[in-house]
């Protein structure tokens, strides 16, 4: 099967909203208290669900805000 460019932009366009919207969905599942610091972390542009989860596991040893520039300088 040979896509057109037309499809192809189309189809990395809707992934893209599709991973957003479930980034976005796993932010708003978060208690009131974390909701805030993670989407901060979102705007800045650490929009991967398991980019976001991975923060969250290692968060203990440091801020949130200490950690995703880290991620967005290494993209």
């Amino acid at each position: 099967m040979i896509l057109t460019e037309n499809a192809l932009k189309s189809l990395v366009k809707d992934i893209l909203l599709l991973e957003s919207r479930k980034t976005r969905d796993w932010i708003a599942s978060l208690p009131e208290e974390e909701r805030q610091t993670y989407q901060d972390a979102y705007d800045a542009g650490v929009q991967i669900e398991s980019d976001l989860r991975w923060i969250q596991r290692v968060r203990e040893q440091e801020p949130v805000e200490d950690i995703y520039p880290d991620i967005i300088e290494s993209k």
